[in-house]
């Protein structure tokens, strides 16, 4: 299998996009098949990152809302996580410009344990969408009531 390295990764009103290079092709998946619930969550924790990154008091961290990330490498190492996002100002959704963050020479991430965890979570959830794992939808309940009528058993006793 080849080694697949994401680029890009965004959710943004229901649709997937997700940039990423496989062996030496470069390729993009847009789908708006759901992803898992996981993928949600980790953007949802993402929010407070994207909040810290940017310096933001306390009162307004809840309108930062982050919807994925731009990763960028050299030879073959992360070197660059940039969050994507927006501002929530009375109803309406701000492009938000987010700082990148550098890893050093060893390939670290600037980031707390944490936010490396959540960064790992999102790379491993995008793969797994590339992959075909996304939300399982269920589908809706049939209204029809089935009739089933027991068998009829035929029991014939040998002497």
């Amino acid at each position: 299998m080849k080694e697949l390295i994401i680029k890009e990764v965004n959710y943004f009103k229901g649709e997937v996009k997700i940039k990423y290079e496989e062996g030496t092709s470069k390729k993009t998946l847009s789908e708006e098949e759901p992803p898992r619930d996981e993928l949600i969550e980790i953007l949802k924790n993402l929010n407070a990152v994207g909040s810290k990154l940017l310096k933001y008091p306390f009162s307004i961290k809840d309108r930062i809302v982050v919807t994925g990330a731009k990763f960028i490498y050299k030879n073959n190492c992360l070197k660059y996580v940039i969050l994507k996002g927006f501002y929530k100002l009375d109803g309406n959704l701000i492009p938000q410009n987010f700082p990148k963050r550098l890893y050093n020479s060893n390939c670290i991430l600037d980031y707390t344990d944490d936010e490396m965890i959540l960064i790992n979570q999102l790379l491993s959830e995008a793969r797994k969408y590339i992959y075909g794992e996304r939300k399982q939808v269920l589908l809706p309940h049939i209204n029809e009531t089935i009739n089933t009528q027991p068998a009829k058993q035929n029991i014939s006793m040998i002497n």
